[in-house]
């Protein structure tokens, strides 16, 4: 996991946490399976990141989902992407 900056609230730091160990725990383990090509996220993985709390980050709270800004998005985003088999 990357080191803590200053700019990064106990928030970010529980963020990075949470999804660094999902990516390593379940994502990891089956990463070769993927398909690349079709980019495909299997729907076991949609659903814990529901359940996580980080699934549609990208939708306004203002239609339903969480309130997160650029920099959590970003947190996330960067640890589900370090997953290389």
């Amino acid at each position: 996991m990357s080191t803590a900056h200053p700019y990064l609230t106990g928030q970010h730091l529980e963020i990075q946490a949470t999804v660094h160990q999902f990516a390593m725990q379940e994502v990891l383990p089956v990463a070769n399976q993927l398909d690349a090509r079709e980019q495909d996220i299997p729907d076991e993985f949609l659903c814990r990141l529901a359940e996580l709390g980080y699934f549609g980050i990208t939708i306004a709270e203002q239609y339903g989902e969480m309130a997160t800004s650029e920099i959590q998005r970003t947190i996330i985003c960067d640890q589900l992407l370090r997953v290389r088999p």
